[in-house]
């Protein structure tokens, strides 16, 4: 009963308007918000925590704060963290329009890798899962060329786009 209070009272102490100052503070030293778990402020507060609080679902998020947290560039699944900070985009265009002259559509599956060894499939997936954070004028890059950032409604509303992924 007690660790339950204890609980209750952590999660009402949150406060999103700290935790994203905090963050800020965090990327403009390091330059991205990929916190590590046991990162503490000079003044002790425990951003590395929450972060992996938030991530894991101990302390909820509304839509509203998922976007803010989006827009901050929040790295929402670390064990990818890495490659998602190598991520560059002119290469992921290059291999993306490879890919549709190749085989005719947008719809890379998650396991592609181009001959040269680029993961394109492990990038379409997490462009689509909001993982990996564009500017605006990289998502009018993308729709100029075609690509879909929701594929459930392509794959179900389009039977040529779906026979053609289906073929792949």
């Amino acid at each position: 009963m007690e660790n339950l209070v204890a609980k209750t009272a952590k999660r009402q102490r949150f406060d999103l308007e700290t935790f994203c100052n905090y963050l800020i503070e965090f990327k403009f030293e390091y330059g991205n918000c990929l916190v590590p778990q046991k990162y503490i402020t000079a003044n002790g507060y425990k951003l590395g925590e929450k972060v992996s609080f938030i991530r894991y679902g101990s302390i909820t998020t509304t839509a509203e704060q998922k976007e803010k947290l989006n827009n901050l560039g929040f790295v929402w699944i670390a064990r990818y963290s890495a490659k998602i900070k190598k991520f560059d985009f002119d290469q992921f265009m290059d291999n993306l329009k490879k890919y549709k002259q190749e085989f005719g559509n947008l719809l890379v599956k998650i396991d592609y890798v181009s001959n040269d060894g680029f993961q394109l499939g492990f990038y379409v997936r997490n462009i689509r899962t909001k993982n990996i954070n564009l500017t605006e004028k990289q998502k009018q890059d993308l729709v100029e060329i075609g690509f879909v950032f929701d594929t459930h409604d392509v794959l179900y509303k389009d039977e040529d786009v779906n026979n053609a992924a289906i073929k792949d």
